[in-house]
């Protein structure tokens, strides 16, 4: 997608060249961003972020802070399910002093919401802040300007009426913490930084050029600019003629060399494959103007093939067809 890679390009003071290990002590030695170990009952990951008193901002700055949100974000964004329910963020104001509120300054919030609102390609559905005390409102009053009425309609107030939060997350979904049904949160950023870390490959290549890792192969993007053939087609709205449809059929049956074998791999492993080359798809403007067809190919399918889709697994490649437009 055009839009993260020009903020990449805009913020590359504190972008450029981001991997993991950047900020492996941030994850690893303070506890200020955290991933539940369980998605929501709506099959969302949630993120809690501490930005209460555990916050030392002399160890984890707001920059680091963001960071830290960029990369869990370049990581999420390669779960098949988290792509089609989306993420929930509860921010954990407890013990909230002036020494985090001066670190949460103008020029921060317009990074932070500038890239949720205009860059991200996660759907993020609701933003929750809880044990906010009375001082929050010089918070909110640097944030406020900034928000665009969508993403308004999806923050909500607890402060410390868990019995709120519970209309919108199953207590039965959450930790102890937030007065659910769940063991009180026992585990930091330590134990989960090694997910992030597993994704390095996805994040940047070493001559700044983006690159997914499958294998021994690379899937590299170079995103040109569209040329006047691409920005003439943008211009009238253009789609795919007989013409089109019909060399894509050819190329594609020349790019065939094996069928599927459900014993080899799995129909979640495909989903996962589209589910990479939907990333790429998302980052390239003539796909972007051109738009994607796909081809079913059914020659050959039995019952093997038949097993494979069980109603769980139609039903997540369903909700992600239907929901999730813009690809």
């Amino acid at each position: 997608m055009k839009r993260i890679s020009d903020f990449k390009l805009k913020y590359k003071d504190i972008l450029e060249n981001l991997v993991p290990e950047d900020e492996k002590e941030a994850f690893t030695q303070h506890n200020v961003v955290n991933v539940l170990t369980n998605r929501d009952h709506k099959g969302r990951r949630v993120l809690l972020v501490n930005v209460g008193g555990s916050w030392d901002t002399s160890k984890v700055t707001a920059d680091q802070l963001f960071r830290m949100f960029f990369l869990i974000h370049e990581a999420a964004v390669l779960e098949p399910e988290t792509q089609v329910r989306g993420v929930v963020v509860i921010m954990d104001f407890d013990n909230l002093s002036l020494k985090q509120i001066s670190a949460l300054s103008p020029t921060f919030s317009m990074k932070l919401l500038g890239f949720i609102q205009d860059a991200m390609p996660l759907r993020l559905k609701e933003v929750h802040m809880v044990k906010q005390p009375f001082i929050f409102k010089m918070v909110w009053a640097i944030f406020k300007p900034f928000i665009k009425e969508k993403l308004k309609n999806r923050i909500f107030f607890h402060g410390s009426k868990m019995s709120s939060l519970h209309k919108h997350m199953e207590p039965s979904h959450l930790p102890k913490d937030y007065e659910g049904q769940l063991p009180q949160i026992n585990y930091t950023g330590a134990d989960w930084y090694p997910c992030i870390e597993k994704h390095a490959d996805h994040i940047l290549g070493e001559d700044n050029v983006p690159f997914i890792q499958l294998g021994d192969h690379q899937l590299r993007l170079d995103l040109e600019d569209l040329d006047e053939t691409y920005k003439e087609r943008a211009k009238n709205e253009l789609r795919e003629t007989p013409e089109v449809v019909e060399n894509a059929l050819r190329q594609f049956r020349e790019l065939i060399i094996a069928k599927w074998n459900p014993k080899l791999v799995s129909v979640q492993d495909i989903f996962k494959a589209i589910m990479v080359a939907i990333e790429i798809a998302m980052m390239e403007p003539k796909t972007q103007v051109g738009g994607v067809q796909v081809i079913l190919n059914m020659e050959g399918f039995t019952l093997s093939h038949v097993c494979q889709f069980s109603p769980m697994v139609a039903k997540l490649i369903v909700d992600w067809v239907q929901v999730c437009k813009n690809y």
